[in-house]
């Protein structure tokens, strides 16, 4: 049932023991422009009492999602700590819902990548999301993965 919502394109998001298997599974797919692409089908377990997607859920799925945008335009999947995140809830997705998140922009500075996005639902706009991250002073310093490398290993079974 829930791979048949799946869009076409997209492929399983690799587990990896971390947080992120929390909201699990995950689907990815590669915008080359905009890096990656990554949605759920809504679960029970991401829901609250009332059988809406819990804020929790969502903002887990954006962080995973933002900080991946920033990698990706760095080159490098490395450290990127989240600064900030802000979200504007617009409506409520349910369970059995696909979301996903939409990246709209990325700009770095020196210290700081931002990123907008959408949470975007069956019925449009769920949220509306921007966020901050710290980028590296060095980044060729740091352990990682080269972004082809992190898309060809998120895409493979394990």
């Amino acid at each position: 049932m829930t791979e048949s919502i799946v869009p076409e394109g997209f492929k399983p998001f690799r587990t990896d023991d971390t947080f992120n298997d929390v909201v699990a599974p995950l689907y990815f797919k590669l915008d080359e422009e905009k890096g990656p692409v990554i949605g759920m089908v809504v679960g029970k377990k991401h829901c609250n009492y009332i059988g809406i997607t819990h804020g929790g859920a969502m903002m887990t799925l954006t962080d995973i999602v933002l900080s991946g945008a920033v990698c990706h335009v760095l080159g490098k999947y490395t450290s990127t700590p989240t600064v900030s995140i802000s979200f504007d809830f617009m409506a409520a997705a349910q369970q059995g819902d696909w979301i996903y998140v939409d990246i709209l922009s990325v700009n770095l500075t020196r210290t700081l990548g931002f990123v907008n996005a959408m949470i975007e639902g069956p019925q449009g706009h769920v949220a509306r999301v921007s966020g901050c991250f710290k980028l590296p002073n060095d980044i060729d310093a740091l352990p990682g993965m080269a972004a082809e490398d992190y898309y060809q290993w998120r895409m493979s079974s394990g």
